[in-house]
């Protein structure tokens, strides 16, 4: 089922539930109906708190928050569907409202950690570059000393400075005795 067959399946429902809610009122009386708003509840407590010790049962908590759901219907049409609909609306803008100032707390979390991560790509390529310093000032010793030579190919230096800071990585050395 697509995402959006889903969603309409679910406002479907919803508004079926809805409109058997006067129904159900009707039958056992309005507070009859809240008692079992309440119990219900009472039952998706249980059984989210049940989730926190032991495997989350999810048939159990899906059908718990069914109960809720149909039965939540019934307390609107007992308390006001006007009232509710108005309470709901302000609850719906402020969840919108703490979304939006979180969203900016994040980036900016994502923002110091590229910073640091681009930091540290900057003193590895450092270090590297001054152990490729040292590396060449040894292979310059040993070729005067001891006629040893150290073959690092140009093109691994040309491709270093091709790559981006989080690439950049020393190239493999090459050591080699030249024969006397």
């Amino acid at each position: 089922m697509t995402d959006d067959e889903l969603k309409i399946k679910f406002f479907d429902n919803l508004l079926c539930a809805f409109q058997l809610s006067s129904e159900t009122i009707k039958a056992w009386g309005e507070t009859t109906q809240l008692d079992k708003v309440v119990e219900e509840c009472a039952e998706l407590i249980v059984a989210l708190q049940h989730s926190k010790t032991r495997t989350l049962d999810t048939r159990t908590v899906a059908s718990e928050i069914a109960d809720v759901l149909v039965m939540s219907m019934c307390a609107a049409r007992v308390i006001g569907v006007d009232a509710v609909v108005d309470e709901m609306g302000k609850k719906l803008i402020r969840l919108k409202g703490r979304l939006e100032t979180t969203r900016p707390k994040a980036d900016a979390e994502l923002q110091e950690k590229y910073v640091q991560a681009k930091e540290l790509a900057t003193e590895m390529e450092s270090r590297y570059r001054k152990e490729l310093a040292k590396t060449e000032e040894l292979r310059r010793m040993l070729t005067e000393v001891k006629g040893i030579s150290i073959d690092v190919p140009e093109e691994n230096e040309k491709s270093v400075n091709k790559l981006s800071d989080s690439e950049k990585i020393g190239p493999k050395k090459k050591i080699a005795r030249k024969s006397r």
